[in-house]
């Protein structure tokens, strides 16, 4: 395991942390975290994908844990910059260092990015696992109540007053940049991701990318329901796109939800399932 820092388009050094395989003879696995989430919650899933012979790179988004300024108030970072620059600096690194073409697996918003930007031809694969349309119809009714006040409300009016979202000290995710909060919190006025997009006048590239790609739902994630994924998968144009919603039955399990995937006591059920597919990439 090597501690590294790798700069963004812009030159902002990212905290990444590369877990190596003596050869990498079977590829390079980029792993992308959800929203709020530090890189460490995937180290487990990283060292697993390192002892079955991949490469496995994570990493912070600016302005999230170890990527965090020491001043977060009025530091700029959004999902924008998360996409155009972190991730953009990440694969070329990534690329350049070992003159391959890169595996994408993205939770939450980390799936995202891939269809953010236009730049598609170092990427091998795309995996997400519950990737999904952030828009508030979409949420489990059970729970939509809650997490419209979490999310429109509370997380909003509390980054306000602080100048970014103290995370950290509420028990919620890392401490968040007021940029990424604004973001989030501007989906309940955009259905469709591409026309938030285009409110800001960016240009995505999530028609453009034909490659393979599986996307994955959990049956009990209260956010990626299945028509917050439909909502998602509905952004591309790609035939080898693959879908699949995953049961907690189907794996002997009461809950898995929004991030339980990730959790080591499904090593040999849902990241075997993972692994198997990148192996079939592999062969393609």
């Amino acid at each position: 395991m090597q501690i590294l820092s790798i700069p963004a388009t812009d030159g902002y050094l990212l905290a990444s942390t590369l877990f190596e395989a003596k050869e990498a003879e079977k590829g390079i696995v980029c792993i992308n975290s959800a929203g709020g989430v530090s890189q460490k919650f995937y180290h487990k899933y990283a060292t697993y994908l390192t002892e079955n012979g991949f490469t496995a790179l994570t990493w912070d988004v600016r302005g999230i844990a170890a990527s965090r300024p020491k001043k977060l108030r009025g530091f700029q970072a959004d999902f924008e910059d998360w996409a155009e620059k972190d991730f953009k600096g990440i694969l070329k690194w990534l690329t350049d260092k070992y003159q391959q073409k890169i595996h994408i697996i993205g939770h939450s918003i980390g799936g995202a990015y891939a269809g953010m930007i236009q730049e598609h031809e170092n990427i091998a694969s795309l995996m997400t696992v519950a990737t999904q349309g952030a828009y508030y119809k979409d949420w489990d009714s059970s729970i939509r109540r809650k997490l419209y006040f979490q999310w429109h409300v509370l997380m909003p009016i509390i980054t306000k007053i602080w100048g970014y979202f103290p995370g950290k000290k509420l028990g919620l995710l890392e401490d968040i940049p007021a940029g990424v909060i604004k973001d989030w919190h501007d989906r309940k006025k955009y259905p469709n991701l591409i026309d938030q997009h285009k409110a800001k006048g960016k240009q995505w590239g999530y028609h453009l990318l034909k490659l393979p790609m599986k996307v994955i739902g959990i049956t009990d994630d209260p956010i990626g329901t299945p028509q917050g994924i439909e909502r998602f998968t509905k952004l591309f144009e790609n035939p080898q796109m693959q879908v699949q919603m995953i049961s907690p039955e189907q794996v002997q399990t009461d809950k898995i939800g929004h991030f339980d995937f990730f959790r080591s006591r499904f090593k040999e059920t849902l990241w075997s399932m993972t692994l198997e597919w990148l192996n079939s990439i592999k062969k393609q």
